[in-house]
């Protein structure tokens, strides 16, 4: 059978049985990471099933679609964790980084810090 829309949750299903092991190799190859990788996949699904209305056969398969919006969603996390790298960076003081003053205990803070905000964006 060859999938050409999402109208169903029964189709959301064959598209993940289909395609979920072909994007999370996509995926986890730039992230390197299984459970961010799971995360950005699963996001991916749910954005497609939430705007499957503007899925048009005419311009693509469902599988480039989804591939598209698999990127998209690779391309947030990585803008996201840009922008949580450039606040710890800018939260630490010049002298402190000059000095190696408290500097390890900084960024184990931050980046406890930068976890859970990572955790609410996915």
């Amino acid at each position: 059978m060859i999938l050409k829309r999402l109208q169903t949750t029964e189709d959301l299903e064959e598209a993940f049985r289909k395609w979920n092991e072909l994007l999370f190799k996509y995926v986890f190859v730039r992230i390197g990471s299984g459970t961010i990788t799971e995360d950005i996949v699963q996001e991916a699904f749910l954005k497609a099933w939430k705007k499957r209305e503007s899925f048009d056969p005419q311009k693509s398969s469902l599988k480039n679609w989804l591939f598209v919006i698999t990127i998209n969603t690779m391309r947030d996390y990585f803008r996201t964790q840009k922008s949580i790298t450039q606040k710890i960076l800018e939260g630490l003081e010049d002298e402190d980084i000059m000095s190696g003053k408290n500097l390890r205990a900084d960024l184990e803070k931050k980046d406890r810090k930068s976890t859970r905000l990572n955790s609410s964006h996915i």
